[in-house]
């Protein structure tokens, strides 16, 4: 995972932006895997719990670098680390809650939140 910390506003911008450019609309983008909460359409499903799987899209350019970050910090782990990793922390290190990403920063946690429930919830029925 790449370190964001050193960027400014516009740089970090320019990565999420760059970084999400995969995370658009999918074929399985249906309301039963919409995020709620968020002001921008955002969509995750879970593939799979032990390890982890999740797939996100999103309509907003930003959001779907935060798609990124957050399939990057869980495909693959296991629950338990998930459960137990320091979203805020990651929040504010890499100056995700700054300036007008603020308010973007809102919609990360509200994913995140989502995804946890969604893996706790978990079904492949």
């Amino acid at each position: 995972m790449d370190d964001l910390s050193g960027l400014d506003r516009e740089e970090l911008f320019d990565y999420l932006i760059e970084v999400g450019q995969n995370y658009d609309k999918k074929d399985w983008v249906e309301d039963k895997h919409l995020v709620p909460g968020c002001t921008s359409n955002i969509w995750l499903r879970v593939t799979g719990v032990d390890p982890v799987q999740i797939e996100c899209c999103a309509e907003s350019l930003i959001v779907r670098g935060y798609c990124y970050l957050i399939t990057e910090l869980v495909n693959g782990k296991h629950k338990a680390d998930i459960e137990s990793f320091d979203i805020t922390s990651y929040i504010t290190t890499n100056n995700l809650g700054v300036g007008t990403v603020q308010t973007r920063s809102n919609a990360f946690l509200n994913v995140w939140s989502t995804m946890l429930d969604r893996v706790n919830n978990y079904s492949d029925l």
